[in-house]
């Protein structure tokens, strides 16, 4: 086998292997963002049943929904890591503590209510539709070559600052000797 052939076979191989990352990647961004959509679809089951309690107050009611927010948030913040990108901008779910919470509100057969549940379900509704439009936009929208230049700036400039200075060490040994 030539040189030449073994450059290209190479160079296939890490081409195969780019892709295959790049995949795996993919995929477990997706994994994680249907994770939050998931963990967004049981708030208001959660956070319903923790009102259903007849001695809740509306500080334990705007505790309760503030750490479910914060679950929620914490799994933004790990996709939008992992993404190297921003996806989905975690203030966003500053709507959901925006909820007013009054002692009238939470009472159990009251019309307030209703209109509170209704209000849960409908902004996370908005929510979600927001974290998949911004998902696609981000994934499947843009141009390849710009992500991964975007993504991976650090690197590409490190590695060019090497290559530069492996060139620059080469040129002047060659002067010198």
């Amino acid at each position: 086998m030539s040189t030449w052939q073994f450059s290209v076979q190479i160079l296939s191989w890490l081409f195969i292997f780019y892709l295959h990352i790049r995949n795996l990647r993919k995929s477990e961004i997706s994994k994680l963002k249907e994770n939050i959509l998931t963990t967004l679809d049981k708030l208001p089951e959660t956070y319903c049943k923790k009102l259903d309690y007849d001695e809740i107050s509306v500080l334990d009611a705007e505790e309760t929904l503030s750490m479910l927010v914060n679950r929620i948030e914490f799994q933004v913040i790990s996709l939008n890591k992992y993404a190297n990108k921003i996806i989905f901008e975690p203030s966003r779910l500053s709507v959901l503590r925006s909820i007013e919470l009054t002692e009238h509100n939470l009472k159990k057969e009251s019309i307030d209510r209703h209109k509170l549940e209704k209000s849960i379900l409908e902004k996370i509704s908005d929510l979600t539709e927001e974290i998949e439009s911004s998902y696609i936009t981000e994934t499947y929208s843009k141009n390849p070559l710009r992500s991964f230049i975007e993504t991976r700036r650090y690197e590409i400039k490190g590695a060019t600052f090497g290559a530069l200075l492996i060139y620059v060490y080469s040129v002047f040994f060659q002067i010198i000797y």
